[in-house]
């Protein structure tokens, strides 16, 4: 992958030992705390790339895929 400043980078790819490239994204937090995380992997980095693009187009157009806590997680 080129380096591209202009781009703010949303997840990371990466390749795995099994020369895949794996895909990963934050999309806020679970009731626990913990991050909630969207990974997949995929046999090119162009793929990665275009599904981390894509997630990240996904979650900006819906902000409750993203929201952290929500009410009735605070009520139980």
């Amino acid at each position: 992958m080129t380096k591209d400043t202009r781009r703010k980078r949303v997840g990371s790819v990466y390749q795995l030992p099994s020369k895949r490239w794996f895909a990963r994204i934050q999309n806020g937090v679970k009731a626990d705390g913990s991050p909630r995380v969207l990974s997949k992997a995929f046999d090119t980095e162009q793929e990665a790339d275009a599904w981390l693009l894509a997630k990240s187009v996904e979650l900006e157009k819906r902000p409750d895929l993203s929201a952290g806590i929500t009410l009735k997680a605070l009520w139980d």
